[in-house]
């Protein structure tokens, strides 16, 4: 009998739910951040509401996730893709309960599917949200300028809204990220038309450096639902129906693979943790950029010749 890890549960398998209580707490001691908590949590909550919370986690078994997963296809009606994060979600959770013991060790994969282009949006559409507001409304002018600095960049929402008035580097043409998704500190750097925007905000908003970039009404930290809502309806107001904030992000991703970007730089920009992620985007938008190639076919630049010409059959 091989020996057991130490720490790992040694008599009485706990429940599904005590597992999950178990995993959460280890995730929010290895310093993932709270949101990323969060989505496990939903994820993991799905699975005690099909399982039952009071069953032993050891009863999961290969059978019993393909049963799980049949559920969500068939009774559910997920998306394939929906499926998919569910099953990253939950083979992250029951892989952690394999590691301490808990459940005999199986393989979980994801299905496959097929990769559908992600929603961006249009160059039309992005015309009308970056004009320059006329009006002199600060909560336009705020809008207008996160909005300029998520398609410039291409920083998910929880970034941008942690960033400090001290943060932005105009001599240098850069700003900091205090916070990504992965936790990494780093500088990106700022469009020269970002750059122009922020000065003219700042000048408006005032503040301290050590002020929120983008604060809620009273300056304090702001809420990414609350500037989920400034978007949606700025965004309507220009007559654009989107009014997804990430797709800023998908924007920023298809502008940079059009315009021949390498996958590298575009990884860094992007702060993403592996090079297969971002290639995606560039494999997604390669149709757009290799329209610009048409001006190079050989087929339409080779001349023809009219010598030798034959008697017309038809």
């Amino acid at each position: 009998m091989g020996k057991q890890k130490i720490g790992s549960v040694a008599c009485g398998q706990p429940s599904v739910k005590d597992a999950g209580e178990m995993f959460l707490k280890d995730r929010r001691l290895s310093g993932l951040r709270e949101p990323s908590v969060l989505a496990y949590k939903y994820r993991i909550d799905k699975m005690q509401r099909y399982f039952g919370e009071k069953t032993p986690i050891d009863t999961i078994n290969r059978m019993r996730w393909q049963q799980w997963i049949e559920y969500l296809t068939d009774t559910e009606k997920l998306s394939p893709e929906g499926i998919n994060a569910t099953i990253r979600h939950g083979r992250a959770f029951l892989y952690w309960c394999m590691e301490e013991g808990m459940l005999s060790p199986y393989k979980i994969h994801t299905i496959k599917t097929d990769k559908k282009i992600k929603e961006t949006y249009t160059h039309e559409e992005l015309d009308r949200l970056l004009e320059e507001p006329k009006s002199k409304d600060f909560r336009e002018i705020l809008t207008y300028t996160f909005i300029m600095f998520l398609y410039g960049t291409g920083c998910r929402i929880g970034t941008v809204l942690d960033i400090r008035i001290e943060d932005l580097d105009f001599q240098f043409q850069r700003f900091k990220i205090r916070h990504s998704k992965d936790r990494i500190q780093t500088y990106l750097p700022m469009p020269y038309r970002l750059s122009v925007a922020l000065k003219k905000y700042l000048v408006i908003r005032g503040g301290s450096g050590d002020d929120y970039l983008f604060p809620n009404p009273y300056g304090d930290k702001p809420c990414q639902r609350e500037y989920n809502r400034y978007v949606a309806s700025y965004n309507k107001a220009r007559g654009v129906q989107k009014t997804s904030v990430h797709l800023f992000r998908h924007s920023f991703a298809r502008g940079c693979a059009e315009q021949g970007m390498s996958a590298l730089d575009l990884r860094d920009l992007l702060c993403h943790k592996t090079l297969s992620v971002t290639q995606g985007y560039i494999d997604m938008y390669a149709a757009n950029r290799l329209q610009n190639t048409l001006d190079k076919n050989p087929l339409d630049n080779r001349e023809i010749s009219t010598r030798n010409k034959r008697k017309k059959l038809y």
